[in-house]
């Protein structure tokens, strides 16, 4: 399964994450959390949670990945040429 969530700044976030944080811990031995995806740059208190709940859910990585925006295409892509 894939949750998706979008929030408009890293204080919601970290809002979600303290509200929902309890409930986490209810469900922990039902389920094993694969990985966490974060894009932006989430809150260094958030990212602290983030990393806790991936503990408790299956000790998982936290990944953060960097807004980009634009296009690349590999030098031998044929539409490239």
């Amino acid at each position: 399964m894939t949750v998706a969530q979008i929030h408009p700044c890293p204080e919601s976030l970290e809002r979600h994450l303290t509200v929902a944080g309890p409930v986490f811990r209810r469900f922990a031995d039902l389920l094993t959390l694969v990985r966490v995806d974060v894009y932006g740059r989430p809150g260094e208190a958030a990212l602290k949670q983030m990393r806790s709940k991936a503990q408790l859910l299956g000790n998982s990585p936290v990944v953060v990945h960097e807004l980009h925006s634009g296009f690349s295409r590999a030098a031998d892509s044929p539409a490239s040429g």
